[in-house]
C-alpha cells in the first residue's frame, strides 16, 4: 500500500518530479506520459501487424494490464488513439530510418539504406517479404535509373550489410 506525503493511504504522492526536458513537472502529469508512451509502443507494434483495425481500447488496456476507462483518459476516443499512433510511428520512422542516411551522398546507397532501414523496421524478420520487397524496389529503380548497370543484383545484398554493390564493382 502507497502513501502520499500528506499520509493518505492508496494515494500516490502528489509531488514535483523532474522531467526529460529538465523542468519541473508534476509526478501525475509524468506518470501520465509515461503511460501514454508505453501505450503507443504497444499500439505501434499492433498497427504494424495488424493495421489500425486491431487497435482498441479494450484489448490495450488488458495487453497493458490497465484499465480501459484510464487508456479511454489518455486519448478519448479509439479514433483519437489511431491518430495518436500514427503521428508516433511518423516520429519513430523518422528517428531510426530517414535520419540515420541522412548523412550519406544522394544516389543508390542512400536509397537503399532507407529501404534496407525501413524493410528492419517494418518487415518483423519475414526474409520472404523482405526479398519480394527489395526485388520490387530494384526493379523501379532500374527503370528510372540513367545507369542500370550501376544497380546492384539483390543476391549481392545482404539486411545488414555495408550496402549495395554495383554489378560493375562485383568479383
Amino acid at each position: 500500500m502507497s502513501t502520499s506525503t500528506g499520509g493518505r493511504p492508496g494515494r500516490r504522492a502528489n509531488r514535483q518530479v523532474e522531467s526529460r526536458s529538465g523542468g519541473r513537472v508534476d509526478g501525475r502529469v509524468e506518470r501520465g506520459n509515461q503511460t501514454r508512451r508505453l501505450v503507443l509502443d504497444r499500439t505501434m507494434d499492433i498497427a504494424s501487424m495488424e493495421g489500425l483495425e486491431g487497435l482498441s481500447l479494450g484489448r490495450i488496456a488488458t495487453d497493458l494490464k490497465l484499465s480501459k476507462s484510464g487508456v479511454f483518459a489518455l486519448f478519448g476516443s479509439k479514433e483519437e488513439l489511431q491518430l495518436a499512433t500514427i503521428r508516433a510511428a511518423v516520429e519513430v520512422f523518422g528517428e531510426r530510418v530517414v535520419q540515420p542516411t541522412r548523412a550519406l551522398p544522394p544516389g543508390a546507397a542512400r536509397v537503399w539504406a532507407l529501404w534496407r532501414k525501413s524493410a528492419q523496421s517494418v518487415l518483423h524478420g519475414d526474409d520472404v517479404a523482405y526479398e519480394r520487397a527489395g526485388r520490387g524496389i530494384l526493379s523501379r529503380l532500374r527503370a528510372e535509373a540513367t545507369d542500370p548497370g550501376a544497380l546492384p543484383d539483390f543476391a549481392g545484398l545482404s539486411r545488414t550489410g555495408p550496402g549495395p554493390v554495383p554489378l560493375s564493382e562485383r568479383g
